[in-house]
């Protein structure tokens, strides 16, 4: 695997850098001190499933391993997008600019979610390798362990992420994605709500403030 064109370092960096003490953030680390130098990601991935799997005093179970890999697999689908949008970006400003100033957007970024060299053109080819890759390596690891991805309901896709659902409080997954392209349109779709859900709270506490000082003037 060319790892020079892979999200999957810089991911899972990004994930070990969470909230401080949260559950992911926690499993995260968990699994990146299986790697070094000489330990490649699957191959830690691989180790953290038997040793959870064999030790029952391990802090994580096996299928909480395996499972990450789709905490992984969404963020990096959130890199290749932000990286995506900052091509974009880049593109526009030279245009804008007569040929320069652009590319440090792309180069901020690539330094950002931490991947070295990856063209715009081969985002999509680099996060179909990675996908395959953890994929590959979760069916192997599940073959090894003999256990069963389906009855556990452990399946791998590009995009899934978990969502809080605040009425039963209990995480939902309720935008599947099964393609690099769907992914990217779920992504986008995320974004507009968020956007709006900000909007909205900000023009909510606009009016809140100008309801009370209209009230303060009258007083006055």
């Amino acid at each position: 695997m060319n790892m020079s064109e892979s999200f999957i370092t810089g991911a899972l960096n990004r994930l070990c850098q969470g909230k401080t003490n949260s559950y992911k953030t926690n499993l995260s680390n968990y699994i990146a001190g299986f790697t070094n130098a000489d330990t490649p990601i699957d191959v830690a991935y691989a180790k953290a499933a038997v040793e959870c799997n064999s030790d029952s005093s391990a802090p994580f179970s096996t299928v909480a391993i395996l499972g990450h890999m789709q905490e992984l697999m969404d963020r990096i689908m959130w890199n290749a997008r932000g990286l995506k949008i900052a091509y974009d970006r880049a593109a526009k400003r030279e245009e804008e600019s007569g040929g320069i100033y652009g590319i440090e957007l792309a180069q901020n970024k690539m330094d950002e979610i931490g991947v070295t060299d990856i063209p715009l053109d081969r985002i999509q080819d680099a996060v179909k390798s990675d996908y395959e890759f953890l994929f590959t390596t979760q069916v192997n690891i599940l073959a090894a362990l003999n256990m069963n991805g389906d009855a556990l309901d452990i399946d791998l896709l590009y995009f899934n992420p978990a969502t809080l659902d605040e009425t039963t409080e209990t995480w939902v997954k309720l935008t599947p994605a099964e393609s690099y392209d769907e992914a990217m349109l779920v992504m986008d779709k995320i974004v507009d709500e968020l956007r709006a859900k900000e909007n909205k709270t900000a023009m909510a506490e606009f009016m809140k403030n100008r309801e009370e000082l209209l009230k303060s003037r009258l007083a006055a």
